[in-house]
């Protein structure tokens, strides 16, 4: 089974890769069930990038709270090019489903210029 590494919140993960052909995205359980404690502005290195088309992951409730993944997964999806996402709330957290990922071109080079 693959894993994808993840720092969410400082806490580091490892976090298990399934393969999902395709679900609707429902909101199971509403905000006030998710009792999460928020370490402030720790450096985090979500999942989303390293994901590829029909992977399915599991981010739970205790290292993030439910607007921080929908944050997450929706700027990720603005600034990458055709990268789209749909999620779920589970029990034991939020299941996140890559639909397509497509990679960002690198810039070109200007003529007379040096890296």
């Amino acid at each position: 089974m693959r894993k994808i590494p993840a720092v969410i919140n400082g806490y580091h993960l490892n976090l298990d890769v399934t393969m999902q052909r395709n679900f609707k995205s429902k909101d199971w359980f509403g905000a006030s069930h998710v009792r999460v404690v928020n370490k402030g502005h720790a450096p985090s290195s979500w999942p989303f990038k390293r994901m590829l088309p029909n992977e399915c992951i599991l981010i739970p409730w205790s290292v993030a709270s439910k607007e921080q993944i929908h944050n997450a997964i929706n700027g990720y999806t603005r600034h990458a090019d055709g990268a789209k996402f749909r999620y779920r709330s589970e029990r034991s957290g939020m299941a996140v489903w890559c639909k397509s990922q497509r990679e960002r071109k690198p810039k070109p080079v200007m003529k007379g210029t040096t890296n």
